[in-house]
Parts: structure tokens; C-alpha cells; sequence
């Protein structure tokens, strides 16, 4: 994907220096909100999470082929889940297949939080995804607004599980 002067990219590299501004953050708002219409469904896999290895289905955000969120899903039914929660099932009910027929719908549906988190060592901003008014992901916007941070850890997964 092609970016004209101005507009958001994935950060390559971390600077050494951030200066938060904090008069700027209905800015920011508006710069996640512009990362939202170029937001597409990745890889879908499945993990388990310790200490018990209960099961969560794991669903990709994609920003310029990058992954930079995820979202979750319940393994019995496909349910998209609330950040954080995880269910007590061990084993999946539900197919891969099933999940991404609606996982575009889903990511069409996502809205950014009017609100935001500053968050060390990145120096960004992070900002609620929500899904029907449940908080389902984050991304992050690099502290000036010109970058959207890649989530490492998620695109690590989708690597490993390709």
C-alpha cells in the first residue's frame, strides 16, 4: 500500500526520543479513526493460554500487511471476546472457515475509542478498539501520530502458525 506525504506507516524503527504532547489529542483521535478504514482480517489461529492451557482462537489486524492488534475468539462458539477474558475450553467446536465467513464484518464494524493510554517504553499512544460496545483490541499510535506500531508478538504467531 502506497502512503502520500502526511499519512500514517508502519514505524520501522523506535527512536530514542518521544515528546508527548498533550494538547494533541484529539489529533491523535483522529489519526487512529483514518487507521480504522485501512484495518483487513489476517491469519486466524488458534493458542493456548498458562497457566491452566485454556483455548482462545486468535484473529489478526492487519495494517499495510502488518499485524498490529488481534482479537479473540471463543473456541466454542466463535464468539468474538472482551479483552481479557478467556473462556474455560479446552478444546475447539468451532471452524476456522466459520470464523473468517464474519471476521470482515467484524473488522468493518470496529470503532476507536474517543480515548486514549500512554504507554513507555514505545513512547505511543494506545487506543481502544470496540466491538458493539465491548473493548476487543488496542492499537498504537507512535507519540507525534505519523506511525502505527506493529504488535511484534502477534506477528511472531502469524509466522509460526503459517
Amino acid at each position: 500500500m502506497d502512503f502520500d506525504e502526511g499519512e500514517i506507516t508502519i514505524l520501522k524503527e523506535m527512536p530514542l526520543f518521544g515528546k508527548i504532547d498533550m494538547d494533541n489529542i484529539n489529533r491523535m483521535i483522529e489519526a487512529a479513526k483514518s487507521i480504522k478504514s485501512h484495518l483487513k482480517p489476517g491469519k486466524i489461529w488458534e493458542k493456548r493460554i498458562p497457566p491452566a492451557g485454556e483455548l482462545v482462537i486468535v484473529g489478526a489486524l492487519l495494517f499495510d500487511d502488518t499485524a498490529i492488534s488481534s482479537v479473540e475468539f471463543n473456541p466454542a462458539d466463535g464468539y468474538i471476546l472482551p479483552r481479557g477474558y478467556h473462556p474455560h475450553v479446552f478444546s475447539l467446536s468451532i471452524s476456522y472457515e466459520e470464523i473468517n465467513g464474519y471476521f470482515d464484518k467484524i473488522v468493518s464494524e470496529l470503532e476507536v475509542g474517543r480515548g486514549a493510554e500512554y504507554r513507555e517504553p514505545e513512547s505511543s499512544w494506545e487506543f481502544p478498539l470496540i466491538y458493539r460496545g465491548i473493548v476487543v483490541a488496542h492499537i498504537k499510535l507512535y507519540y507525534d501520530g505519523k506511525y502505527v506500531l506493529p504488535d511484534y508478538v502477534i506477528n511472531q504467531e502469524m509466522q509460526m502458525y503459517k
